[in-house]
């Protein structure tokens, strides 16, 4: 009987061997003060990216008791991109006319709406008008929206750009009058007045370690290369063109997702966040899905054209928050720094609608390097589950071996 309890034992030590290694399989932590009540928040630093893995998988808290109990904190974690919306408004056209400035359209809003942006449709191709967009309450009197607004379509073998979108500023008006200035009478096949909007978005800008412009003269490409400060989640870039000329090229947006050293220098390798064009019609602001990165090149692609001058830069990406859940007294640290961690599961997912709105906000403090203590190096065997559950079955079998010796013998 005595040896059964103490291979019994034995097996809950098995079991515990795994406990004392959560926090130490993380190469490092962050204290977490600040916290108050439950419910907390947490904004990912900048600098901590760079250490996580390309998924975000590898991110734990976990506090110590003062028992020496480790706990792990369940979360959720929310990149901060806000809700985007769009709403389209009713309107009709109510008169159509021609002077010697152009063609108009006088468009009635039936409703009280702001409108921030029209889209626009026309049955013609290949032309590259100037148009105008006027507002008024009576029809009396009239207030100018914008003016001398481009709109441009290239349709050919190589090409279909269609540039027909009116950004505005946001308004409201009873009446809205277009003015196409244009010989050839264009063609409205479809309209449409539209307000959109993205609330509660938080964009982080990251600092520019290295701006570098070269050019291809054998392939006729202009690479701009970006290095950021650190690895980042990045979603968001815009270029500065200070060409005065019209431009409309091909671009590509890559970046540095590995490297290998060899025996000729480095080499990399290099994934597509974008592909499209560069206009001068356009703001040139490009939106891609984030991905941690540190290096971007941007490949303009110039064609038989003369190459375009960059002046900078912005780079930016959505700040990321832990919605944490505490419970109870203990020290908590924020852990990461594990290629091998999968992603949490917890339960906290299906029960978002109980979040609070608001939530406190927690210090993330220094990075620390977690070093490894004697226990850890004593106790590598038991960290591969594969070992754990040959040593099981072999104490099962000796703990059943046992027992039916110990009933043959009474």
């Amino acid at each position: 009987m005595i040896l059964r309890i103490k291979i019994l034992l034995l097996l809950v030590g098995l079991y515990c061997f795994p406990a004392f290694g959560q926090m130490q399989d993380y190469q490092f932590k962050r204290k977490l003060t600040g916290i108050d009540g439950i419910w907390n928040q947490i904004i990912l630093p900048e600098a901590l990216f760079e250490n996580l893995q390309s998924g975000l998988n590898d991110i734990r808290i976990y506090g110590i008791t003062s028992e020496k109990d480790t706990v792990e904190v369940p979360y959720l974690l929310q990149p901060l991109k806000g809700k985007r919306f769009e709403r389209d408004v009713e309107f009709k056209i109510i008169n159509t006319a021609r002077n010697k400035e152009g063609y108009f359209f006088t468009l009635e809003v039936p409703s009280q709406d702001v409108i921030n942006q029209i889209k626009l449709n026309f049955e013609q191709q290949n032309f590259d008008w100037r148009i105008t967009l006027e507002g008024s309450q009576n029809q009396q009197e009239w207030f100018t929206i914008t003016e001398d607004y481009r709109i441009l379509s290239i349709v050919n073998e190589d090409t279909n750009y269609q540039f027909t979108k009116v950004n505005i500023p946001s308004a409201k008006f009873k009446f809205l009058r277009l003015l196409v200035n244009s010989e050839q009478k264009p063609l409205l096949a479809h309209a449409k007045l539209v307000f959109h909007d993205t609330l509660n978005s938080h964009y982080k800008t990251f600092q520019i370690k290295n701006f570098e412009v070269s050019e291809d003269e054998e392939l006729h490409n202009t690479m701009v290369n970006i290095d950021l400060k650190h690895a980042v989640p990045v979603s968001f870039l815009k270029l500065s063109v200070i060409n005065d000329f019209d431009y409309y090229r091909p671009v590509t947006i890559d970046y540095i997702s590995d490297s290998i050293r060899t025996e000729k220098g480095m080499r990399y390798k290099f994934k597509t966040l974008f592909q499209g064009t560069i206009s001068s019609l356009e703001k040139n602001e490009f939106k891609f899905k984030s991905s941690i990165l540190k290096q971007l090149r941007i490949t303009v692609f110039n064609l038989n054209n003369e190459p375009l001058n960059f002046g900078s830069a912005i780079v930016k990406g959505y700040e990321h928050q832990l919605v944490a859940r505490f419970n109870g007294a203990a020290s908590y640290y924020l852990v990461y720094g594990n290629l091998e961690a999968l992603s949490p599961d917890y339960d906290i997912k299906n029960f978002r609608s109980k979040i609070p709105k608001e939530l406190n906000l927690i210090d993330t403090g220094e990075e620390e390097i977690i070093i490894k203590n004697d226990i850890q190096k004593n106790t590598g065997l038991f960290k591969n589950k594969i070992w754990l559950w040959v040593i099981m079955v072999v104490i099962m079998v000796l703990l059943a071996w046992f027992s039916l010796k110990m009933l043959k013998t009474k």
